[in-house]
């Protein structure tokens, strides 16, 4: 069982170290492309109705990167904690 329980936290550890940091990376540089994108279409649209919808992503796309910035981190290390303890 000892065995078994140190594989698994060997695999984690090695999983989390190589895993972990690109999704994050990714994740965010799609994040920042889409805030992007989203404030050149806010800039070139007219009506009014379009604007607020485009406000609306934008509001989603920040809540995303803060989520992608904060938790997937948090995650990574209450993974690593709770395979240790």
């Amino acid at each position: 069982m000892l065995e078994v329980r140190a594989d698994a936290l060997k695999f984690t550890n090695l999983f989390l170290s190589v895993a972990k940091s690109p999704v994050t990376v990714i994740a965010l540089v799609l994040a920042v492309t889409g805030l992007c994108y989203a404030g050149i279409k806010l800039m070139t649209l007219n009506r009014s109705d379009e604007r607020v919808e485009v406000l609306q992503n934008i509001k989603f796309t920040i809540i995303g990167v803060i989520l992608t910035g904060v938790y997937f981190p948090m995650i990574g290390y209450l993974a690593t904690l709770i395979l240790k303890g």
